[in-house]
C-alpha cells in the first residue's frame, strides 16, 4: 500500500534520454508529456472523473488502460486546501486499501526496455511501500517502491531472489 500522494505516472516502452529526462524534473509538475509518446499517462487529478463511487483515470498515452479506484475518497463539492485526500493535483493514498487498477500492463511483462516516471510524496519512508507493481505470480514480480528510506526497482524471474537497484 502507499502513504502519501501520487500524481503524473506514466510508462514508456523505450529508454528516456537525459534530455527528456531533465525536461520532466525540471519543469516541474509535467503539464504535458504527449511529446515525448508514453504508452500509459495517469494525470490523476485532473483528467479524472468521479462516478458511481468510484474514479475513473483516463489513459493520456496509447495504451489505452484506464484505471479504476478502490476505496478513494469522493471529491469535495469545492476543493480547498482543508481537504488534503483530493486538490484536482495528485491523489493521497491512506496506506491502507487505497489504489488504482490500471489493467494488465503488458509492457512490465518480461521487457528488456521500460521507463516510468511518476511524482510522489511520501508521509512514512519506514515502511514498505509500493509505487508500481505488477505481480504475475508469488515469486514473479516487477515493483518500484520505498522501503527504509531508500527507493528500490525490484524484478523477480520466478526464483524466490530478486534483483534489485537501489536509489
Amino acid at each position: 500500500q502507499w502513504n502519501g500522494n501520487l500524481d503524473e505516472l506514466a510508462v514508456w516502452d523505450s529508454v528516456l534520454d537525459s534530455t527528456q529526462v531533465s525536461n520532466i524534473y525540471n519543469g516541474g509538475v509535467p503539464n504535458d508529456l504527449a511529446s515525448t509518446n508514453p504508452i500509459h499517462w495517469w494525470r490523476m487529478g485532473e483528467e479524472a472523473s468521479y462516478t458511481g463511487g468510484q474514479w475513473t483515470l483516463t489513459d493520456q498515452g496509447s495504451g489505452g488502460n484506464n484505471g479504476t479506484s478502490a476505496t478513494l475518497p469522493a471529491p469535495p463539492t469545492q476543493p480547498s486546501t482543508d481537504v488534503p485526500l483530493w486538490n484536482n493535483k495528485s491523489f493521497l493514498f491512506d496506506g491502507i486499501d487505497d489504489y488504482i487498477d490500471c489493467g494488465d500492463i503488458a509492457e512490465f511483462d518480461g521487457t528488456t526496455v521500460l521507463s516510468i516516471s511518476v511524482w510522489i510524496k511520501v508521509a512514512n519512508t519506514s515502511d514498505a511501500q509500493f509505487i508500481v507493481s505488477k505481480y504475475f505470480s508469488s515469486t514473479v514480480r516487477t515493483h518500484i517502491a520505498i522501503a527504509s528510506n531508500v527507493l528500490y526497482l525490484n524484478t523477480s524471474n520466478g526464483s524466490s531472489s530478486y534483483g534489485s537497484i537501489a536509489f
